[in-house]
């Protein structure tokens, strides 16, 4: 966990810790949190389920985009 005022590098600091880690080879996917209050936000984090039908669709969410690697949730 990384906190600290507006401004002040946490998405660096997680870059740099990410680019370290095992993990460094797998995505790093950063999030501004306030994208997290829109009503598509559960569409963007989880995705859409192929089976629920929606014409067929299907979209990725960012967590299975991050799988293995890194979810930075910034603000």
């Amino acid at each position: 966990v990384l906190t600290g005022p507006h401004g002040t590098g946490k998405s660096h600091a997680a870059r740099a810790i990410h680019d370290l880690s095992p993990r460094r080879a797998r995505s790093f996917v950063a999030v501004d949190a306030g994208v997290l209050a829109h009503e598509d936000a559960e569409l963007l984090l989880f995705g859409r389920d192929p089976a629920a039908g929606s014409a067929g669709l299907s979209r990725t969410g960012l967590i299975e985009r991050a799988n293995g690697g890194t979810l930075f949730l910034d603000g």
